[in-house]
């Protein structure tokens, strides 16, 4: 499978079931990994709400609020960034 379909079909899931959450966390790390394009950027983020979600819901409620996701940034970024390094 190409790399550029990988988001497309994350879009279309996250479409299926409606989540929120989901289109919130997969445009911020599509984003951070600089792997999204302007289109499907633009689709997630017709999903986004009013309401912010924790981008680990397994973590504690702590961090900065990401406005442009509607996301509480707890965990670091750039530890993801080296995650894909690994």
């Amino acid at each position: 499978m190409a790399a550029r379909e990988t988001p497309c079909i994350c879009v279309d899931y996250v479409k299926r079931f409606g989540s929120k959450a989901a289109a919130k966390r997969l445009g911020f790390l599509l984003e951070l990994y600089e792997i999204g394009d302007e289109e499907i950027l633009n689709q997630l983020k017709t999903f986004i709400g009013s309401s912010f979600v924790l981008l680990d819901s397994s973590l504690p409620a702590q961090g900065k609020h990401l406005n442009s996701w509607k996301l509480r940034i707890n965990l670091n970024p750039n530890e993801l960034k080296e995650v894909i390094k690994t």
